[in-house]
C-alpha cells in the first residue's frame, strides 16, 4: 500500500479524486503522504 501511495505522490497531483466521491483540490502529494500516515498508524499497514 506504502509503495503504490508513494508512487502516486511522486506524481505531485494538484486534484485527488476517488471514482465515485469528492474532489480534494491542493497539495496532492502531501495529503497521499499524510493517508499513508494514516494507513500505518490506524491500520498497521505500510
Amino acid at each position: 500500500m506504502n509503495t503504490t501511495l508513494k508512487r502516486l505522490a511522486a506524481l505531485q497531483p494538484n486534484p485527488l479524486a476517488t471514482m465515485h466521491g469528492s474532489v480534494y483540490v491542493g497539495d496532492g502529494e502531501n495529503a497521499l503522504h499524510d493517508l499513508a500516515g494514516v494507513f500505518r498508524d490506524v491500520l498497521g499497514v505500510s
